[in-house]
């Protein structure tokens, strides 16, 4: 506390020093429930109340409040745009964070996608973290996903990252997949991929059939 009395009531040498200010939030000194952070590692309780506790708070009664402060520093308040932007994405990076949470932070996001579907960060960094459930009880990150389709399977096979739905929250989580980026058609990329594979393979008639599948996909894709 008394620490934190001498940098508050330093506050505008601080704001006003660029150079003070960036060693000042780089150091681990603002403390959690468990442990000391770095000020980027932690939002100060705010609105938005993370149900499954994978966002680290700042501990404000330790400090005794200083809670404006803290804001001034560039801490910012728990609201859904802050957890799902930047608490949730670094979360999730711990795989020690259990399945079951994983999954009901799935749904948590797709219940509250229209609060952030405009977001084009909040898209990349939701993209970019293993959110989507697949078939193997694995989480990956979505454009390394399918939804499971004839079109997908004819052209691309059956080994590939098919998602999950959870029961009872399908459609939601069908719309919050596909605005990830999970793909309902064969990626070119990955049929590209299988091509070169096939093309390397000794003939066989299941290879002849499986090209002949993509052509007749391509062919309609190009109609």
């Amino acid at each position: 506390k008394d620490l934190f009395a001498w940098f508050e009531n330093r506050r505008q040498d601080i704001l006003n020093n660029k150079e003070t200010w960036t060693k000042l939030v780089a150091l681990t000194l603002y403390p959690s429930s468990t442990k000391l952070c770095k000020l980027s590692e932690l939002a100060l309780p705010g609105k938005f109340e993370d149900p499954l506790g994978l966002a680290d708070l700042v501990d404000v009664d330790s400090l005794g409040g200083r809670r404006e402060f803290l804001i001034d520093i560039g801490m910012s308040e728990l609201d859904f745009r802050t957890y799902a932007v930047r608490r949730l994405p670094l979360a999730l990076k711990n795989p020690a964070v259990a399945a079951e949470k994983r999954r009901a932070a799935i749904v948590l996001l797709a219940d509250h996608i229209g609060e952030i579907s405009d977001d084009q960060e909040a898209q990349h960094q939701l993209a970019a973290s293993p959110l989507v459930g697949c078939v193997d009880g694995e989480f990956r990150e979505a454009n390394q996903c399918y939804f499971d389709g004839r079109e997908v399977r004819d052209c691309l096979g059956g080994e590939l990252h098919f998602a999950v739905l959870p029961v009872g929250h399908e459609n939601a989580v069908r719309h919050f997949y596909r605005w990830l980026g999970v793909a309902t058609e064969p990626r070119f990329s990955d049929i590209a991929l299988r091509v070169r594979r096939l093309s390397s393979q000794p003939y066989s008639s299941a290879a002849v059939v499986q090209v002949q599948k993509i052509i007749s996909y391509l062919g309609k894709k190009i109609e």
